[in-house]
């Protein structure tokens, strides 16, 4: 049995063969038709052809009218059947297109539909590459984003990087974002402007991969509208990384090579500028640091001042209390430990207790004494602040 569709175009190619011969056979009908009125005509006007030539030419003359007529009608009937037949074919070969048309629609929205969901499935591979730590809270967007051409009607598999047309796409706005990153991380030397630009780059890539932090909270998370971005000041490394995984992933998946951009880390000198950048920012400001632990913008204020204490060779005045202040901050996991009241007691003690001996070699009216009784003042503030909580 034929399918449905040749069935019926078979069937329709039957009717039209048909149709167009009923055409030829009513001609042929009429022009038997209409020599047999002339002929019949001329026999009852004429009953005899006699033996004269003006009898036959007019006969012959008879005949040859008719024979024009009938070639005549003949020629009409073939152009008459070729027009039908030609009409016929037009719709059939319309219908066919129209058919191939449908096709293509439909496997080009099934293409759409498998494409999109590979992309869904491939965003829930990357969370748990994250550890779930991040998701993407609106994934729908971002293959739109991703792939802005795409449709129900029109599916690319391959998205082209365009730094250089009015309106960039998302790679190009993330390759972007993540060369001027990339520059930022080999810097050495900061202050606040700088450090506002890197952190509006941190931001912007942030929202360009509709990224979701779900790991826990802790102190030095970076709020935006007390909504945790994930990104930490203590170790913001763990950040960028997930950010070019990502952003690496997405490269791939739309048939781009990889990005090698931010692959050398993050220096001390970015997390102090950080640090000192959401120093002093609290939780009513849109952009802000998470920071619970009792006196913990005192003790990073400690952090900067005592490694700016320095004698003339350059070695630090307070080692020790440096080298513990620096211990704190190096990671989101250590500064978590100064939640502990028995561990900032043990390292106020030593503090003191180095202070109290560096300041005993030094002349009593000098800067450094100076800055070490203002240094002697916040360790206090922060016992009174473990005292409270206790």
């Amino acid at each position: 049995m034929l399918p449905f569709g040749r069935e019926t175009e078979m069937s329709e190619t039957g009717r039209a063969f048909w149709s167009g011969w009923y055409w030829v056979g009513g001609v042929v009908i009429l022009c038997l038709l209409s020599g047999a009125a002339l002929f019949f005509t001329y026999a009852h006007y004429f009953p005899t052809i006699m033996g004269f030539r003006e009898d036959w030419n007019v006969f012959g003359a008879l005949l040859g009218g008719f024979g024009s007529c009938i070639g005549a009608l003949a020629t009409l009937s073939t152009l008459l059947f070729l027009a039908h037949q030609n009409r016929a074919l037009g719709e059939q070969n319309r219908k066919q297109l129209d058919f191939i048309e449908w096709q293509i629609t439909s496997q080009t929205f099934e293409q759409y539909v498998s494409h999109r969901s590979l992309f869904l499935e491939r965003l829930s591979e990357i969370r748990a590459d994250l550890d779930d730590k991040y998701a993407f809270y609106n994934g729908a967007d971002l293959y739109s984003a991703l792939f802005p051409e795409n449709d129900p009607t029109t599916v690319k598999f391959q998205t082209e990087v365009s730094p250089f047309s009015e309106a960039q796409n998302l790679l190009a706005k993330l390759g972007g974002d993540f060369e001027r990153l990339d520059g930022f991380l080999r810097e050495s030397q900061w202050d606040h402007e700088k450090t506002s630009k890197l952190v509006k780059t941190l931001w912007s890539i942030h929202g360009l991969l509709h990224a979701k932090w779900e790991g826990d909270d802790a102190d030095g998370d970076v709020y935006f509208f007390n909504r945790n971005t994930g990104l930490n000041i203590y170790t913001p490394y763990d950040f960028v990384e997930s950010m070019v995984l990502i952003y690496n992933a997405l490269l791939r998946y739309s048939g781009n090579p990889k990005t090698y951009l931010c692959s050398i880390g993050v220096t001390r000198y970015v997390r102090e500028a950080l640090i000192r950048y959401f120093n002093e920012t609290i939780a009513s400001d849109p952009l802000y640091a998470l920071k619970t632990a009792p006196k913990l913008a005192v003790l990073e204020d400690m952090l900067f001042q005592v490694g700016s204490l320095v004698r003339e060779d350059g070695s630090w005045l307070l080692p020790e209390t440096y080298r513990q202040l620096s211990e704190f901050f190096f990671s989101r996991e250590n500064v978590v430990r100064l939640q502990d009241a028995a561990l900032v007691d043990e390292f106020v003690t030593a503090s003191y207790a180095e202070m109290l001996f560096v300041e005993s070699t030094l002349p009593p009216e000098g800067d450094h004494s100076y800055r070490l009784r203002s240094l002697a003042s916040k360790l206090t503030d922060i016992t009174i602040a473990h005292m409270h909580i206790r």
